[in-house]
């Protein structure tokens, strides 16, 4: 699943050729599958979109998939997507996740030493695109109680296997 910050609509498509070496390589049928982003679609949308293109390669209604096989990975908010996805389904529905670079942790501001690529005002713009229902700016999705998608990499769930 492509970047977006959780809401750049242009992103989609993006990674093709990632997918072409990755089923060139592997034998694998890779997808480049996008997702409903913010501000139009807030919190849980991507999630259960990405759950439902989940469900869809699952029930294999053509008889194109190894169901036993399947690994979703993606980059940025697509890694994060991919994370989440893993974290919150039955274990052993998917058989692995590859997450590029993903943006897992929102809730902690940290100091860097290197300026960050994008800028504050960027990332908020992101979050409160994506986040709509936060209280704070650093609030992440995992708050909100209705389900626990967005696992973080955070001491919350270090014991956690994904």
């Amino acid at each position: 699943m492509p970047g977006s910050g959780f809401m750049l609509d242009s992103m989609h498509g993006a990674d093709a050729d990632f997918c072409r070496i990755i089923s060139d390589q592997t034998d694998a049928i890779a997808f480049d599958y996008g997702y409903a982003k913010g501000p139009e679609h807030p919190f849980l949308a991507a999630p259960n979109n990405v759950k439902g293109a989940i469900e869809y390669v699952l029930a294999n209604t053509e008889g194109y998939f190894d169901t036993n096989r399947i690994t979703i990975g993606g980059f940025s908010a697509g890694g994060a997507l991919a994370i989440t996805a893993k974290a919150s389904l039955p274990k052993g529905t998917l058989k692995g996740v590859i997450s590029i670079y993903p943006s897992v942790e929102v809730s902690l501001k940290y100091a860097i030493e290197t300026p960050p690529v994008m800028s504050e005002g960027d990332v908020n713009s992101f979050a409160s695109s994506f986040i709509a229902m936060a209280r704070h700016r650093h609030e992440g999705p995992a708050i909100f109680a209705y389900q626990r998608f967005f696992l973080t990499a955070s001491r919350a769930y270090l014991d956690r296997s994904v």
